[in-house]
């Protein structure tokens, strides 16, 4: 239901407005977490900046038992399955297709303007270790998949479905398991967080009850035929040039070890003007898989993406680099 809405709005709201009837799409976007409710109707005043939301219950499920227990990606994958809350193939939710959908209605109603599904990079997580959570709790942040989309210069909006180190005194770094969180971010009333589970078949019944319950009080009410959308400009939101926000950080490397890899990987990126923060290494790692941790400086995102393609075609490295930017989330 969330790729039709997201990808045929428009000829959604057409047919309910036609045809005099509501469109009820709650249950799209959070499961039981009431978001648009809370937009539509708690928040219809604000002027919002940027919307940040932990959209699939599923991967953080994942990410947070990761965290929890140190189990693996796989182990913690096979324990969702048999909980629920991840299909057979779960490569829609962990790979964020799912959340990349959802993000785009979320962007809609917060900003009026249709978004294309296909205008959205999404990243998933399975390149997460067990490690990284370690790393992260040193630079006391940790790891989450962010969908997100947000107001830039001239009218432009970026938008994006990936992992990224937050701090962890941020709202949405106390969203655990199979849990939605979105958090508004308005010019006027400040920050809203909504939570609530966001896996499984209950908390969606809730969802889709709800969309019937307040259909059945507009009929009673006299009203009828509304939705969610229904204030949206069809014409596509302007989508802010990828790459070009600075950011700080994360690079993970995983080399076999020997001499001088630091400063091979130093001149890379000296080379591509990026500066290193802080080198991290956690002990007691075979010296064939070394995994060791940089972090950079802020700056122009394009760049630290050329830099970590070359890296990429050293000799030492065992597998590909992982960088995860640190998020600017209140």
């Amino acid at each position: 239901n969330k790729q039709l809405v997201a990808e045929y709005g428009k000829e959604l709201v057409e047919r309910s407005r036609a045809a005099a009837v509501s469109l009820g799409i709650e249950a799209c976007v959070a499961g039981g977490t009431p978001i648009l409710h809370a937009i539509r109707d708690g928040l219809a005043g604000e002027n919002f900046k940027a919307v940040f939301g932990i959209l699939n219950g599923t991967t953080n499920y994942i990410l947070t038992e990761m965290e929890r227990r140190g189990c693996s990606f796989a182990g913690a994958l096979k324990e969702a399955q048999e909980k629920g809350y991840a299909e057979p193939d779960p490569t829609f939710d962990v790979e964020g297709y799912d959340a990349r959908y959802k993000i785009a209605i979320l962007a809609m109603i917060c900003f009026g303007h249709a978004v294309r599904v296909e205008d959205i990079p999404a990243e998933g997580i399975t390149r997460i270790d067990r490690v990284d959570f370690a790393y992260a709790h040193r630079l006391d942040h940790t790891i989450r998949l962010i969908a997100g989309a947000q107001k830039r210069a001239a009218g432009r909006l970026e938008i994006f479905v990936r992992p990224m180190m937050i701090p962890r005194s941020a709202q949405l770094a106390g969203v655990l398991g199979a849990v939605n969180g979105v958090l508004l971010v308005g010019s006027k009333g400040g920050n809203t967080l909504v939570t609530g589970r966001g896996a499984g078949g209950e908390p969606t019944g809730v969802a889709v009850v709800s969309d019937v319950v307040q259909i059945a009080r507009d009929m009673v009410a006299g009203g009828g035929g509304t939705t969610p959308l229904g204030y949206v400009t069809w014409h596509p939101a302007k989508i802010a040039a990828s790459g070009e926000n600075v950011v700080g950080a994360y690079l993970r490397l995983v080399v076999r070890d020997r001499p001088g890899i630091l400063a091979r990987v130093s001149g890379v990126l000296a080379r591509h003007n990026i500066n290193i923060d802080s080198v991290l290494q956690e002990p007691a790692h075979s010296k064939r898989r070394l995994p060791f941790v940089m972090t950079l400086e802020p700056t122009r995102e394009k760049g630290v993406s050329r830099a970590v393609s070359e890296i990429a075609r050293l000799p030492f490295l065992a597998e590909p680099p992982l960088m995860l930017p640190f998020a600017e989330i209140p």
